[in-house]
């Protein structure tokens, strides 16, 4: 009877890591092969710094999710009307200088590659994020149904490396760890000129 119930017991821990195992693998998926993605803010996405909080009226994201299935996918960011509210209270851009995000389905985010910086660019101070950062954490859920899926993605992102240049930097010529980005993005597929679902799981 002791021994049945080792057997089981052991049965038990196995099933439950399995379950452990399945539960951590979900990847991105998509109806078809090569899936145009499009990607729009549903809350306005925050970078925070020293020297303010950076929030743009446009944050879009554009890549290819090249196999119905994977782990990754890799998407341009844009940010337009962009502003700094806080230490410095202007309006500034934001340029991504060939930068892009390789996102996993783990939750990371890595800006990439190493030789890119996004920059912010505001009256007499100039933020510059370096590539190859990997960063976290991004959460996902499906929402819709068939074609419809779309995938949101909700950063919480911490400890974003960047340096301040210039004057009216509230720590000119410091680089600092402490950068947080936050927010979230709506992303739906397309084929052919028509709408295709992506999902999570």
């Amino acid at each position: 009877m002791i021994r049945n119930l080792k057997v089981l017991g052991l049965a038990l821990v196995a099933m439950l890591a399995l379950g452990a195992t399945s539960a951590s693998a979900a990847e991105f998926h998509g109806e078809v092969e090569n899936v145009t993605l499009t990607g729009a803010q549903t809350t306005t996405n925050t970078f925070t710094t020293h020297s303010g909080t950076i929030h743009c009226t446009v944050a879009k994201f554009a890549g290819t999710q090249k196999a119905k299935t994977t782990t990754t996918v890799t998407v341009t960011p844009t940010y337009e009307g962009c502003r700094s509210t806080g230490f410095i209270e202007a309006n500034v851009t934001v340029d991504n200088n060939s930068c892009t995000y390789i996102i996993s389905s783990t939750g990371s985010v890595t800006l990439t590659p190493s030789t890119c910086s996004l920059v912010v660019t505001a009256p007499f101070c100039t933020i510059t994020v370096k590539g190859e950062q990997t960063l976290s954490k991004a959460s996902f859920a499906t929402t819709g149904a068939g074609t419809t899926r779309e995938v949101v993605t909700t950063s919480a992102v911490n400890n974003i490396a960047y340096s301040e240049s210039g004057f009216a930097c509230k720590n000119s010529g410091t680089n600092t760890t402490g950068g947080t980005y936050s927010g979230a993005v709506a992303v739906t597929g397309s084929s052919g000129g028509k709408h295709v679902g992506v999902w999570y799981e």
